[in-house]
């Protein structure tokens, strides 16, 4: 696209932004829609992401596990750095997919498990790695357990 690593720095701290003829093509590179792009609210509140599970909850109850799960895979792509909004909805999936007996779908959190445990947020980071380390164990792999309980503190 032509765009210089500092030219990206500079969009980030807010010196300067895009191209407005740019959206539109980082939005298809990002895979994301470019309203989502232009979105200046990149969190949920824990309250909206309280409520958020609590509606997810009744559309799976109406709906069915499917129709709320693709709901969750649309929030989080609504707002990819809402490590929280993630971490929460990774421990629904788990916990929802468990009753509708869905190994699929409750083997793709480990992904969006890994993603909160890159992070900034320390206790985000902790909590994510603590649901793979407890996942890790009881699949007996220990190599990949110790391998995050050392990345731990003391």
């Amino acid at each position: 696209m032509g765009v210089t690593a500092p030219a990206v720095n500079k969009w980030e701290k807010g010196i300067s932004y895009p191209d407005i003829l740019l959206l539109s093509p980082l939005a298809r590179l990002l895979d994301i829609d470019p309203n989502t792009l232009l979105c200046f609210e990149s969190n949920l509140s824990e309250q909206e992401i309280g409520l958020f599970l609590n509606t997810l909850t009744e559309q799976a109850e109406q709906y069915g596990f499917e129709s709320a799960y693709c709901t969750t895979m649309k929030k989080i792509k609504e707002y990819p750095t809402c490590y929280s909004l993630i971490l929460n909805t990774a421990l629904w999936i788990d916990g929802a997919a468990m009753l509708a007996h869905n190994t699929e779908k409750r083997n793709i959190t480990q992904s969006l498990y890994l993603r909160v445990a890159e992070c900034s947020d320390t206790a985000l980071q902790y909590r994510a790695k603590s649901v793979l380390i407890q996942r890790y164990l009881s699949e007996k792999d220990y190599a990949k357990a110790e391998e995050l309980l050392n990345t731990l503190p003391d």
